[in-house]
């Protein structure tokens, strides 16, 4: 599938939780190993990835398999910083669809949004303003249970 940036998606294949799309690189009676797809359409089309060099999304998708949006750069230049500035544009991009769509228990906000509940669990960890606009029912009761446990100790 094209996306309208000329990112080419496929559909099939394994998602990890950073996003990037696994196959398997022969039968698995044969031995198969999952592999990070574009790794193996780099070295089908380019050739190998020499040692301490990674393939890089230069369009941030990680998903991307369009040859042209991918480059090979050295391990030390692809840092995790590059990193750590898609995951905050990400969860930007997660956290805002959440506060815009309420009461939406975190496996349907993943539903929606195609990823992992563990991601939005975490955003909604690491952004507790974000709670309020999720329904997160199960986690509300543990920590009155916890107050009441608490006042309970203090009393």
């Amino acid at each position: 599938m094209r996306t309208f940036t000329n990112c080419i998606v496929v559909e099939g294949g394994y998602s990890n939780l950073d996003g990037y799309v696994r196959v398997l690189n022969r039968p698995r009676k044969e031995g198969g190993k999952l592999q990070m797809l574009h790794r193996l359409e780099w070295e089908k089309l380019r050739g190998p990835i020499p040692e301490g060099y990674t393939v890089d999304h230069r369009c941030k998708n990680r998903q991307c398999q369009n040859i042209n949006h991918l480059q090979i750069l050295p391990h030390s230049t692809h840092t995790s910083k590059d990193n750590g500035q898609r995951y905050l544009e990400e969860t930007i991009k997660v956290l805002r669809w959440i506060v815009d769509n309420p009461q939406l228990k975190p496996k349907q906000v993943a539903e929606r949004l195609n990823v992992k509940r563990h991601y939005i669990e975490r955003a909604a960890r690491e952004y507790p303003e974000v709670r309020p606009y999720l329904n997160m029912r199960k986690e509300r009761q543990h920590g009155k249970e916890n107050q009441r446990t608490q006042a309970t100790h203090q009393g």
